[in-house]
């Protein structure tokens, strides 16, 4: 089994469901379980930045490789209340 399934197949098993009368970002704090076990993740693949804010958005910073000036990129994906 691939490194990648084996991750995915990992994340899958995490209870993230989410709750529509919430007024609280994440809707419940059973997804911060999963959302501080992926900045643990992060930061034990050597992402020494990563953090996770009180809104549950996770963060981390990946060094470049390449020798040239390049622009940063920031992938984002929010919580939503129909996740």
């Amino acid at each position: 089994m691939s490194a990648v399934l084996e991750r995915f197949l990992r994340y899958v098993k995490y209870d993230t469901q989410s709750d529509e009368h919430s007024s609280t970002y994440p809707s419940t704090s059973k997804q911060l379980v999963l959302l501080r076990d992926l900045a643990d993740e992060l930061r034990s693949l050597g992402l020494r930045d990563a953090a996770m804010d009180q809104h549950g958005y996770v963060t981390a910073t990946v060094p470049s490789t390449s020798s040239k000036h390049m622009p940063a990129i920031g992938f984002i994906t929010p919580w939503t209340k129909h996740s």
